[in-house]
Protein backbone atom coordinates (compact mmCIF):
# COMPACT_ATOMS: atom_id res chain seq x y z
CA UNK A 1 0.00 0.00 0.00
CA UNK A 2 1.55 3.69 -1.29
CA UNK A 3 0.31 6.94 0.21
CA UNK A 4 0.45 9.38 -1.76
CA UNK A 5 0.79 12.82 0.04
CA UNK A 6 -0.18 16.22 -1.54
CA UNK A 7 1.54 19.15 0.42
CA UNK A 8 0.04 21.99 -1.95
CA UNK A 9 -3.10 22.98 0.68
CA UNK A 10 -0.39 23.07 3.54
CA UNK A 11 1.22 25.39 1.18
CA UNK A 12 -1.47 27.58 0.49
CA UNK A 13 -2.70 27.47 4.54
CA UNK A 14 0.51 28.78 4.89
CA UNK A 15 0.42 31.64 2.34
CA UNK A 16 -2.75 32.48 3.84
CA UNK A 17 -1.47 32.51 7.24
CA UNK A 18 0.83 35.27 6.03
CA UNK A 19 -1.84 37.41 4.30
CA UNK A 20 -3.55 37.20 7.63
CA UNK A 21 -0.70 38.51 9.60
CA UNK A 22 -0.02 40.83 7.41
CA UNK A 23 -3.60 42.23 7.42
CA UNK A 24 -4.20 41.45 10.86
CA UNK A 25 -7.05 39.02 10.61
CA UNK A 26 -7.25 36.61 13.52
CA UNK A 27 -6.42 33.24 14.00
CA UNK A 28 -10.56 32.81 14.70
CA UNK A 29 -11.10 34.48 10.87
CA UNK A 30 -8.31 32.38 9.26
CA UNK A 31 -9.92 29.16 10.47
CA UNK A 32 -13.45 30.35 9.18
CA UNK A 33 -11.58 31.36 6.17
CA UNK A 34 -10.07 28.04 5.31
CA UNK A 35 -12.83 25.75 6.32
CA UNK A 36 -15.06 28.04 3.45
CA UNK A 37 -12.09 27.69 1.25
CA UNK A 38 -11.93 23.91 2.00
CA UNK A 39 -15.57 23.40 1.21
CA UNK A 40 -15.84 25.24 -1.95
CA UNK A 41 -13.56 23.92 -4.62
CA UNK A 42 -14.60 26.95 -7.35
CA UNK A 43 -13.77 29.78 -5.05
CA UNK A 44 -10.62 27.85 -3.54
CA UNK A 45 -9.20 27.89 -7.27
CA UNK A 46 -9.82 31.45 -7.56
CA UNK A 47 -8.18 31.92 -4.15
CA UNK A 48 -5.40 29.54 -5.59
CA UNK A 49 -4.90 31.56 -8.87
CA UNK A 50 -4.78 34.96 -6.82
CA UNK A 51 -1.86 33.24 -4.46
CA UNK A 52 0.72 32.09 -7.55
CA UNK A 53 -0.79 35.26 -9.82
CA UNK A 54 -1.15 38.24 -7.39
CA UNK A 55 -4.32 38.81 -9.78
CA UNK A 56 -7.86 37.58 -9.77
CA UNK A 57 -9.11 35.77 -12.48
CA UNK A 58 -12.47 36.00 -12.11
CA UNK A 59 -13.25 32.82 -13.72
CA UNK A 60 -16.29 31.55 -11.15
CA UNK A 61 -19.43 33.50 -10.69
CA UNK A 62 -22.65 33.34 -8.08
CA UNK A 63 -25.46 35.01 -9.74
CA UNK A 64 -23.23 36.23 -12.35
CA UNK A 65 -20.67 38.01 -9.82
CA UNK A 66 -17.24 37.16 -9.83
CA UNK A 67 -13.97 37.89 -7.49
CA UNK A 68 -13.59 40.98 -9.62
CA UNK A 69 -17.26 42.20 -8.71
CA UNK A 70 -16.76 41.59 -5.02
CA UNK A 71 -13.32 43.37 -4.63
CA UNK A 72 -14.63 46.15 -6.69
CA UNK A 73 -17.22 45.98 -3.75
CA UNK A 74 -14.77 46.18 -1.33
CA UNK A 75 -12.91 49.22 -2.20
CA UNK A 76 -16.09 51.31 -2.80
CA UNK A 77 -16.62 50.76 0.97
CA UNK A 78 -13.34 51.14 1.54
CA UNK A 79 -13.95 54.42 0.09
CA UNK A 80 -17.05 55.14 1.53
CA UNK A 81 -15.53 54.32 4.92
CA UNK A 82 -12.41 56.40 4.64
CA UNK A 83 -14.74 59.36 3.10
CA UNK A 84 -11.52 59.33 0.63
CA UNK A 85 -13.24 59.16 -2.71
CA UNK A 86 -10.10 57.59 -3.93
CA UNK A 87 -7.85 54.67 -2.55
CA UNK A 88 -5.13 56.54 -0.99
CA UNK A 89 -1.64 54.58 0.16
CA UNK A 90 -3.28 54.00 3.46
CA UNK A 91 -6.03 51.48 1.90
CA UNK A 92 -4.25 47.73 2.24
CA UNK A 93 -5.57 46.13 -0.47
CA UNK A 94 -4.09 42.42 0.44
CA UNK A 95 -7.04 43.04 3.37
CA UNK A 96 -9.49 44.17 0.70
CA UNK A 97 -8.69 40.76 -1.67
CA UNK A 98 -9.38 38.07 1.43
CA UNK A 99 -12.45 40.61 2.70
CA UNK A 100 -13.87 39.86 -1.01
CA UNK A 101 -13.05 36.50 -1.04
CA UNK A 102 -14.79 35.65 2.49
CA UNK A 103 -17.79 37.76 1.30
CA UNK A 104 -17.76 35.39 -2.31
CA UNK A 105 -17.91 31.90 0.46
CA UNK A 106 -20.58 33.80 2.55
CA UNK A 107 -22.44 34.98 -0.59
CA UNK A 108 -22.66 31.21 -1.66
CA UNK A 109 -24.96 30.54 1.12
CA UNK A 110 -27.09 34.32 1.15
CA UNK A 111 -27.03 34.56 -2.35
CA UNK A 112 -30.46 36.81 -2.13
CA UNK A 113 -29.07 39.35 0.53
CA UNK A 114 -25.42 40.18 -1.50
CA UNK A 115 -27.73 40.00 -5.01
CA UNK A 116 -29.38 43.22 -2.99
CA UNK A 117 -26.37 45.07 -1.59
CA UNK A 118 -24.74 45.25 -5.30
CA UNK A 119 -27.54 46.43 -6.49
CA UNK A 120 -28.27 49.08 -3.83
CA UNK A 121 -25.68 51.49 -5.51
CA UNK A 122 -22.24 49.76 -3.54
CA UNK A 123 -20.66 49.90 -6.87
CA UNK A 124 -19.52 46.73 -9.00
CA UNK A 125 -18.78 46.26 -12.70
CA UNK A 126 -21.38 43.51 -13.64
CA UNK A 127 -24.05 44.65 -15.97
Amino acid sequence: MSIIYDASKLKVFELLGQLCEYTNKTANWKETFWSGLLQDPHVYEEFLYYLEHHNLAGNYTIAGYSIIDLFVWQLDCYNLSADQGKIDARCNKEELILNAFYHMLKMRDHEEEYIKKFQNGLGNDHM
